[in-house]
């Protein structure tokens, strides 16, 4: 009989040599305990998957597929559910599980869910080449080109439906049949045995061109083919080669009748010559004017290309200036509206107090009249009215007319907060650089972009105490606007942002950080390029980054940006505090 401590030894043995992952739940879906042969399968340590870790490692729909697999052990307790889903391995591998789960809560011993887990990794990747290996044959039975496979033995595996054009044979009839075997014209097998003695020695890809006496479709014809060889391998070893026919018979007669062509041309060249030499002495009296032609035609062509430059500045900056017009014409349009919304929701706000004070002073007389109802003992008389205010529940229509009262001027406070956002977005500076709070510019943008991040992405504020700057806020504005604006594009689903602001004796900076998709370097290198976008047709005119990156140098700042592909962008605005110049650049 073993003994206990030799029993735990072999079951040791057996849990980190297992290729399956135990692990063992409760009921609100808590680790209790996984198998060390987590390790081996994940290069996780049993420690590191435990106080909900595990379920951090899985995609959003890998874990909304484990919720509901535990919802169904629950509720169907006699059953095992399986699902498969996406892990991301310690050395940061992605690879597919698949795990059952059974419900072990009634079982003494486990008391918990039991799941057993499986790297279907191989099996996921199997099925991808298999359907890879499947399209690939569908192209090329459906393929007009010669197409035959043979192995290092010189036998045929496989020869698609349009051999029979070009040898009158059957291609089921050559399959499994060595060349010599083969019904196919001496010239094609000989470049077949050739070529196979050359890749054996050399495995380098090899083509020729052959004239081919042929019988196509039962009759004899002459086809000029183009082969190219392949050679495959499997695990490094040399398995078969892949001969592939292009028939250019048309390309050679096209260039058959080409080279006819040119001999055409050739003697009209040559009556062209004698053209020439009788036209010489014209030519030379006429050398005089043409050098005076060709100094001109220069002077053309520089003047050319220098209104061909200055037409693309001012496509460019039209598109610029029409940008800019509509931003000032939303402006002008965003501040009447704010400005008429201002009257009512002030109207509304200041008389929200006067109406509150009113009811109290009301409900101090309803009150009062109580008292002395109770004083001089006239409950009886009023006993009617008595009985329409417990019908009515008097005590519950004052509470409510409070709760509406405050309600209203909950929703007046804010209404004049978004208002105020939205009159200090659109402020027209004129071209007047004015001391402002770029903290003012960033929490109003916010406020108008709060529809596009409210319920999917956080956004954190790390402000400095910053002094205030020398610049055209709105404009700065329209900055922050596009460069938020992008960073809530680049993130999929949910996400965050953050935003911090430093400052030192004479510039402050503004980091605008998002975990986005990120940029490839080459997308980076363009982003500031005008017409440059990623997004497709009709979505974008690519000039966002561009007029910021313009209204940055107009304020003699810099900006910067920062992004790896899956790591998320930053952006980095500097601005000096007092501007060298206080008349605004145009030159953006």
């Amino acid at each position: 009989m073993l003994k206990i401590k030799d029993k735990l030894k072999i079951q040791e043995i057996l849990l980190n040599n297992v290729t399956e992952i135990l692990s063992i739940y409760d009921e609100n879906m808590s680790l209790k305990y996984i198998s060390p042969s987590i390790t081996k399968i994940l290069g996780y340590k049993p420690e590191e998957m435990m106080e909900g870790k595990n379920i951090e490692r899985l995609s959003w729909k890998g874990e909304k597929a484990m919720r509901s697999m535990f919802d169904s052990l629950l509720l169907n307790p006699k059953q095992s559910f399986t699902i498969q889903h996406p892990y991301l391995k310690k050395n940061g591998e992605k690879v597919f599980l698949e795990t059952t789960g059974r419900n072990l809560l009634d079982d003494p011993v486990i008391r918990g869910i039991m799941l057993n887990t499986v790297d279907i990794s191989a099996q996921k990747q199997a099925e991808r080449e298999g359907r890879l290996k499947h399209k690939m044959k569908s192209l090329s039975e459906n393929s007009q080109d010669f197409i035959v496979r043979l192995s290092i033995n010189e036998t045929i595996y496989y020869a698609n439906p349009i051999v029979k054009y070009f040898t009158g044979k059957d291609p089921r009839q050559l399959i499994n049949n060595t060349i010599d075997e083969a019904s196919m014209p001496q010239q094609i097998k000989h470049y077949f045995k050739e070529t196979v003695k050359v890749i054996k020695i050399d495995p380098v890809n090899t083509s020729r061109e052959m004239i081919l006496q042929a019988e196509m479709n039962g009759s004899k014809g002459t086809k000029i083919m183009y082969f190219t060889a392949i050679p495959e391998f499997f695990e490094n070893e040399l398995e078969s080669i892949l001969f592939v026919g292009h028939d250019i018979t048309e390309v050679r007669k096209i260039s058959i009748e080409l080279q006819e062509a040119n001999k055409d041309l050739q003697m009209q060249k040559d009556k062209l010559q004698v053209t020439n030499k009788l036209l010489e002495k014209q030519r030379k009296e006429l050398h005089e004017s043409n050098e005076l032609l060709k100094e001109r035609k220069e002077e053309l062509e520089n003047q050319k290309q220098k209104l061909q430059n200055a037409l693309k500045n001012l496509r460019l900056t039209q598109n610029q200036l029409i940008q800019s017009g509509k931003m000032a014409s939303l402006g002008q349009l965003t501040a009447g509206i704010a400005h008429e919304l201002n009257n009512p929701i002030n109207f509304v706000s200041g008389n929200v107090s006067p109406l509150t004070r009113d009811i109290g002073e009301i409900l101090g007389i309803l009150n009062r009249y109580e008292e002395v109802i109770r004083e001089k003992k006239l409950e009886e008389s009023f006993g009617e009215i008595e009985s329409l205010r417990e019908k009515l529940d008097l005590d519950y229509l004052i509470g409510e007319v409070k709760d509406l009262l405050k309600g209203i001027g909950e929703g007046a406070h804010r209404s004049s907060e978004i208002i105020k956002g939205l009159r200090s977005f659109s402020r027209l500076d004129k071209d007047e650089f004015m001391l402002a709070d770029i903290h003012e510019g960033l929490d109003t943008t916010l406020v108008l972009l709060n529809n596009k991040t409210k319920n999917r992405i956080t956004v954190h504020k790390d402000y400095g105490d910053l002094p205030q700057i020398e610049c055209l806020l709105s404009k700065l504005n329209q900055v922050f606007m596009n460069i938020l604006t992008n960073s809530i594009e680049a993130i999929q689903d949910c996400g965050e942002i953050f935003i911090r602001t430093v400052s030192d004796r004479t510039y402050v900076k503004v980091n605008i950080r998002d975990t986005g998709i990120g940029m490839s370097p080459e997308v980076r290198e363009r982003i500031f390029e005008p017409f440059y976008t990623t997004k497709d047709v009709g979505k974008g005119l690519g000039l966002g980054l561009s007029i910021s990156y313009g209204i940055i140098e107009q304020h003699h700042g810099s900006i910067d940006v920062i992004s790896k592909p899956g790591h998320g962008t930053e952006f980095i605005v500097s601005l000096p505090i007092i501007q060298p110049d206080n008349s605004p650049r145009n030159d953006n």
